[in-house]
C-alpha cells in the first residue's frame, strides 16, 4: 500500500511480481484508489495506475 501511496512504480512491480495482490483493500481502502490518490507527479500516478490494472486491479470494487 506504502509503495501506491508514493507513486514508486519500480518497488509496486516488484511486489506484484513477487505474488501481491493488485486488488488488496484494507479498511476498504484499495491499492488502486491507493495510488489514484499518491503524493507524486502525475505522470508517475498515471504508470502506477496503469501497471495495477494491467496486473487485474480490480476499478469496480465498492469501497
Amino acid at each position: 500500500m506504502y509503495a501506491a501511496s508514493v507513486s514508486n512504480v519500480e518497488l509496486v512491480r516488484v511486489l506484484l511480481d513477487r505474488g501481491a495482490n493488485a486488488s488488496f483493500d484494507k479498511d476498504k481502502q484499495t491499492v488502486l484508489i491507493t495510488a489514484c490518490s499518491a503524493r507524486g507527479s502525475e505522470e508517475k500516478i498515471l504508470k502506477c495506475v496503469e501497471l495495477l490494472l494491467s496486473r487485474n486491479a480490480d476499478p469496480n470494487v465498492a469501497c
